[in-house]
C-alpha cells in the first residue's frame, strides 16, 4: 500500500505520500476527526455503487460549497469520496452503514436540536412537509444567514401517526433568539396552542457535542429511507 499507515485499521494520508506520487496505491483516507473517504475502486466495493452512478452523483454536488463532505479531489490524482454520497440516493444507505453516516452528520458542528409531534400527523408526507415548511420560513426570516437542517421522521410510539427529530446548523449567534422563535413557529401545528400541549408536542434544545442525539435520531433510518432529509439555504 506505499506510504499508508495502519493504526487500528485506520489508513492516513501524508504529504509525502502526495509529493512522492504514490497516491493511486491509496485507496482509503481520513481526516482527524475520524471522518473517511474512499477511492471510487473501494467505494463500489464496499458500497455496492456502480462507477457511473457515482459520477453522476458526484455532478449534481459539484458545485456545492460543501462538496468536500461528499468528495476529496486531489489534483492530477484520483477523487476519494465520503458515505455522504449515498445519502444522495436514499436507497443505497442500510444500517450497516449507519455508523459512518452519523460521523459524516457530526462533521456540520450543530447548534440546535429538536422535535415535533404534530397533531394529525398521519403520513411520514405530511411531517416532510413541516420540515419544508420551516426550512422556508426560516431562509425567510434570517435570509443573510447560513441555515442547515437534517431531519429524520418516525413514527409515534403508540402507532398514531409521525413525529421529526431535528438538527440545524446557522452562523446566526443568537441560539436562545432562534430556539424560542423555533418553538413559536412549530407551536402553531398544535392545534389546541395551549402551553401544555405545545411543551409536550415541540422540543428545542441546544446541541451539545459529546451527546448521544445524532445516534438516537438516526435509530430509524434503515426502517424509513424516504423520512430522512438534508436542507440547506448555502448557494449551490
Amino acid at each position: 500500500m506505499g506510504n499508508m499507515i495502519r493504526m487500528n485499521e485506520r489508513a492516513y494520508l501524508r504529504v509525502n505520500d502526495i509529493t512522492g506520487n504514490t497516491i493511486n496505491n491509496i485507496e482509503y483516507i481520513e481526516l482527524d476527526n475520524g471522518f473517511g473517504y474512499y477511492s471510487k475502486r473501494l467505494f463500489t466495493q464496499r458500497f455496492g455503487m456502480k462507477e457511473r452512478t457515482i459520477q453522476r452523483r458526484e455532478a449534481e454536488i459539484r458545485n456545492r460549497t460543501d462538496y468536500w463532505r461528499y468528495c476529496i479531489p486531489i489534483e492530477g490524482y484520483k477523487n476519494f469520496y465520503s458515505i455522504a454520497l449515498l445519502g444522495i440516493n436514499k436507497k443505497n444507505l442500510r444500517d450497516r452503514n449507519r455508523i459512518e453516516y452519523i460521523q459524516f452528520l457530526a462533521m456540520f458542528n450543530w447548534d440546535i436540536i429538536g422535535t415535533v409531534r404534530p397533531r394529525n400527523a398521519k403520513t411520514i408526507n405530511s411531517v416532510r412537509s413541516l420540515m419544508d415548511g420551516l426550512n422556508n420560513a426560516l431562509k425567510k426570516r434570517y435570509k443573510d444567514h447560513t441555515i442547515t437542517i437534517w431531519y429524520n421522521v418516525e413514527q409515534n410510539p403508540d402507532l398514531s401517526g409521525y413525529h421529526a427529530h431535528f438538527v440545524l446548523k446557522t452562523n446566526y449567534k443568537n441560539n436562545d433568539a432562534i430556539q424560542k422563535w423555533l418553538k413559536h413557529y412549530l407551536g402553531k401545528f398544535e392545534t389546541s396552542h395551549t402551553e401544555n400541549t405545545i411543551d409536550s408536542s415541540v422540543h428545542i434544545d441546544r446541541f451539545q457535542v459529546n451527546d448521544t442525539w445524532l445516534e438516537y435520531i438516526t435509530k430509524q433510518m434503515d426502517e424509513m429511507p424516504d423520512g430522512y432529509d438534508l436542507l440547506t439555504n448555502i448557494k449551490i
